[in-house]
């Protein structure tokens, strides 16, 4: 039906004539101003007491950080140790003619001191203006000179627009080497057993280089062949069952099936992999022969593999044997005969390649799929080589000479790689190992982690080799930033399947938690323990992948700690010399005779360090002991009380601190836990290491625990030295050691000795396992 709109009523008629129902409209109310006027005053008072806040939190945060500014230039006037300001350091060298090798160049108009910085910022304060449709900041910067003055001063605050303290993208960062007293110690004894195994051999090996330089072996034929077949089943179920560096099935069908079962030491591979199994760190490998006749037996083994093969003989028997034969040397110290050996391995898989050259018996290995990936695999077995060889020539791990004067030296030539190293890093795609379909859930994902765990190594590379072994000691903050980023956007993209969530865990360790260790495990529980009790192990490459990442955030951060003359109480405990270089000694045996400690003893003891009884417990150990050179000063006294003002940190240093005090914390935890599940053959000593000296610089040992509070709280004091008493748990329950590593077995047993008389412990047994 039609309808009519119509204003007034006269025009009714007109809409009866045409049928239209009429509609009559209301007039429209005039507008309520009261109220319109009463919502806008609410929402400017709103806004205006918001405004409030936000202006009273800046000026806070504005006070604060000027606060840190005043601290820094106290600090710069009190401590000489502290890193110098960009401008003061560009002045010394010159001053000295020395040059800065960066690609940073102060802007103009930069040139003063801190007192000249604060005059120019403060020359146009800045004004907050609230005006009818908004606020307006005049900021007193009128070219793009002033912005990048701005920007970089360090008192600026643009520190309050930016989330991390060192993410500056116009300065450099000072590097403070640590003192990394336990792995140069460590490193120092290495060096020592590698000294004393090349003169062995030289002398052994005048006429032929090839000769083995081993005892004769006590074992007959008959034991050895009885191990064959047991130690190579404890070896892939448990090393290789990590490491996968060979496959099982087509090793077996090649190399393990055709033999003889009455003469399996005929074969060379089984010999090679044999003797291989006895210098590894497994507990599963040790235990199939006795401790005094480990050395005999694997020396045994290895000199039947070696004249065993053939080396003409291209087939991948020999490539095996050759490579493993390689990392017998390795793990013995004999770094001349792993490095001839690894290179006959690295030639024989050319030949093998090369259809032209490969031999009758080479053939058929070519034609099996499951070989290619077993070639594939061999190549990681080198690299390892290839890697300890590096390491043994200190261009790994951290450098022996930490000293200033590496900030002045000239660039030493940089020794190449060896070729299997850049083939693997250059081409590393094809050489991505890949499970087979008859090998368990556990090694594909180990595989998977494997991969992402060389990924994340090459990331940290470049970051590494420069603040390490880099000759200049000013680090461009990007270099640290961007690393930062790339690594931990690396291991958010990780599937969820291989990556742990750390943020819980790392914000346990910083929560104060008193009963710390419970609140993790009740944590890791959860994910790695089913309901039954068992451990799920197609979860287990998480947690490994979970240690590698951690280690590498101390790496990030170790680079920048503040100095907390950690090198002085090393001195007073007699754990450094004078030229800060680890005091190792040629025997330390008699730490090991020492009288046997109550298991009672054990227990965590009181952390409160006290002189006297510090020197007592050292005097006890002492008397206890056979006569041997003097480990500790004769007098030790305590380090002086140092004022709190003297060790005050700038931010960078405040952040690396506590970075890597988190990631050392959760990495010795993770590698308790990884034993508490039953794989303590799968931890490497330098994972212990690296979180290891980290708790040792914050235990601030030779220190009354009121005095050493001038560095740190009193309660991360205890939490390290605790933690301390963690590591030396790790090292006893552990498999770290073999027959070739008594020297530093010794070592660690005086570490222990020493620091347990600095916190008045006993300590444990100082027979460590699997040796």
């Amino acid at each position: 039906m039609a309808h009519g709109y119509l204003s007034t009523q006269e025009n009714a008629s007109l809409c009866h004539r045409l049928g239209i129902e009429c509609v009559y409209l209301q007039p429209t109310a005039p507008p309520d101003h009261t109220y319109t006027n009463w919502l806008q005053q609410r929402d400017v008072t709103t806004d205006i007491t918001l405004l409030q806040q936000q202006i009273a939190e800046f000026e806070r945060l504005v006070a604060h950080y000027r606060q840190l500014q005043l601290q820094k230039q106290k600090q710069k006037q009190l401590d000489p140790l502290v890193a110098k300001d960009d401008d003061d350091a560009f002045a010394e060298q010159a001053q000295n003619g020395e040059k800065e090798e960066t690609n940073w160049t102060p802007p103009s108009g930069l040139e003063g001191d801190d007192g000249d910085d604060d005059v120019r910022l403060n020359q146009h304060p800045w004004q907050l203006t609230v005006r009818k449709h908004g606020l307006s900041i005049e900021t007193g910067i009128r070219t793009f000179s002033d912005l990048v003055f701005f920007l970089t001063a360090p008192s600026s605050p643009s520190t309050l627009l930016i989330g991390s303290p060192v993410s500056d993208p116009g300065k450099h960062l000072q590097r403070l080497m640590p003192m990394w007293l336990l792995r140069r110690g460590t490193f120092e004894i290495i060096r020592q057993m590698l000294d004393s195994t090349s003169s062995k051999s030289a002398n052994a090996t005048k006429r032929n280089p090839l000769l083995l330089t081993a005892a004769p072996a006590t074992l007959d034929d008959a034991a050895l062949n009885a191990l064959c077949l047991p130690l190579l089943h404890a070896l892939f179920a448990c090393h290789f069952s990590y490491h996968v560096l060979l496959h099982r099935a087509t090793f077996y069908a090649w190399f393990v099936d055709p033999v003889d079962a009455s003469d399996l030491i005929s074969s060379p591979v089984i010999c090679a992999l044999c003797a291989y199994a006895l210098v590894i760190p497994c507990q599963h490998t040790r235990q199939l022969v006795l401790r005094d006749q480990q050395e005999a037996a694997a020396r045994a083994f290895y000199e039947r593999a070696h004249d065993l093969v053939c080396f003409d003989d291209v087939s991948m028997g020999s490539l095996i044997t050759l490579t493993f034969m390689a990392l017998f040397h390795v793990k013995t110290y004999n770094r001349a005969d792993a490095a001839l050996y690894l290179d006959m391995a690295f030639r024989m898989r050319h030949l093998w390649l090369d259809d032209g050259g490969a031999s009758v018996s080479s053939a058929p290995e070519k034609r099996d799929p499951r070989m290619q990936e077993l070639f594939k695999r061999v190549h990681w077995a080198m690299l390892r080589v290839a890697v300890s060889l590096e390491f043994m020539a200190n261009r790994r791990g951290v450098p022996m000479d930490v000293s200033k004067k590496r900030a002045t030296n000239k660039a030493e030539a940089t020794p190449q790689p060896h070729p299997v190293a850049r083939l693997l890093r250059e081409q590393h795609q094809q050489f991505v190992r890949t499970a087979l379909p008859d090998e368990p859930k556990r090694v594909q994902a180990t595989l998977r982690m494997h991969h992402v765990t060389f990924e994340m190594t090459k990331i940290l590379s470049r970051f590494i080799q420069r603040v390490r072994w880099g000759k200049s000691d000013a680090i461009d903050v990007p270099l640290l930033t961007e690393t930062e980023a790339d690594y931990a956007q690396f291991y958010a993209q990780v599937p969820t399947h291989l990556r742990m969530d750390l943020k819980p865990l790392l914000a346990l360790t910083t929560s104060g938690n008193e009963n710390l260790p419970a609140a993790l495990r009740r944590l890791l529980d959860q994910r790695f323990v089913a309901s039954d009790g068992s451990v799920r192990h197609e979860q287990l490459p998480k947690l490994f992948l979970a240690i590698h990442y951690v280690q590498g955030l101390i790496s990030l951060y170790e680079p920048f700690f503040p100095d907390l003359q950690d090198a002085h109480r090393a001195r007073l405990l007699g754990l450094l010399d004078e030229q800060g270089l680890p005091i190792v000694h040629s025997s330390l045996s008699s730490s090991s005779s020492s009288k046997p400690v109550d298991p009672s003893s054990d227990t965590m003891p009181s952390m409160t360090l006290s002189p006297s009884s510090s020197s007592s417990a050292s005097s006890q150990n002492e008397a206890n002991q056979k006569p041997a050179p003097p480990l500790l000063p004769q007098s030790p006294q305590p380090s002086p009380p140092l004022s709190p003002t003297s060790v005050a940190m700038v931010p960078v240093q405040q952040l690396a601190h506590e970075r890597c005090t988190q990631a050392a914390t959760l990495l010795v935890f993770f590698l308790e836990y990884t034993q508490h599940l039953g794989f303590a053959c799968d931890i490497d000593i330098s994972l212990l290491l690296s979180p290891w000296d980290v708790h040792l610089r914050n235990a601030c040992l030779g220190q009354e625990m009121n005095d050493a509070a001038a560095f740190l709280s009193t309660q991360l004091i205890s939490r390290a030295r605790q933690s301390l008493l963690q590591c030396f748990s790790i090292l006893h329950h552990g498999c770290f050691f073999n027959f070739a590593q008594a020297p530093l077995i010794d070592y660690f047993d005086h570490i222990e000795h020493t620091l347990c008389a600095s916190l008045h412990r006993s300590p444990s047994n100082p027979i460590y396992p699997s040796v």
